[in-house]
């Protein structure tokens, strides 16, 4: 009897990591589906067939919206938050990718976590940040000015993206 119970315990655990594995394994791709009423984000990302050649860590929402789409080409991912704003990653420094010339109202400079962000946006509320951190350039954009946030909702949103 005891060792049923073991062995129906060790099947269980391997079950269980399968699942696990299988989560945490399946491959983002880079074609740009265009979500239905039905389709869900999982769906969505299946549809990409490049992956990136490096990682990318960002908030599963942006101003409450989840993520939609994934754009991914061997140089960059970028993740796309319904029409609320992006969120992306990708090779090289911001002088060399170009800066953002936006045209906004507020434009300066905060140290986060050792790193110098630009903050842009409009009456106190932030709708882009971007700045370089190890070889990458990372952008966040929020679309809109009416769905721009605070710049400690941005600096939450900074510091979970890597």
């Amino acid at each position: 009897m005891k060792k049923k119970i073991i062995a129906v315990a060790g099947i269980a655990v391997l079950l269980i990591l399968t699942a696990v594995l299988i989560i945490f394994n399946h491959p983002v791709k880079t074609e740009n589906p265009q979500p239905t009423e039905s389709s869900t984000v999982s769906d969505v990302s299946e549809a990409s067939e490049q992956s990136a050649e490096f990682d990318f860590v960002c908030t599963d929402r942006l101003c409450g919206c989840p993520e939609t789409e994934r754009h991914t080409t061997p140089d960059s991912i970028e993740v796309v938050f319904s029409d609320i704003g992006t969120i992306r990653k990708e090779y090289g420094s911001e002088k060399e990718n170009g800066s953002e010339e936006d045209n906004f109202g507020e434009s300066y400079e905060k140290e986060i976590n050792g790193m110098n962000v630009t903050f842009k946006g409009d009456g106190g509320k932030v709708q882009l940040a971007s700045w370089s951190d190890n070889g990458f350039t990372y952008t966040i954009r929020i679309n809109s000015n009416d769905d721009a946030v605070s710049p400690e909702e941005m600096t939450d949103y900074i510091i979970a993206t890597r």
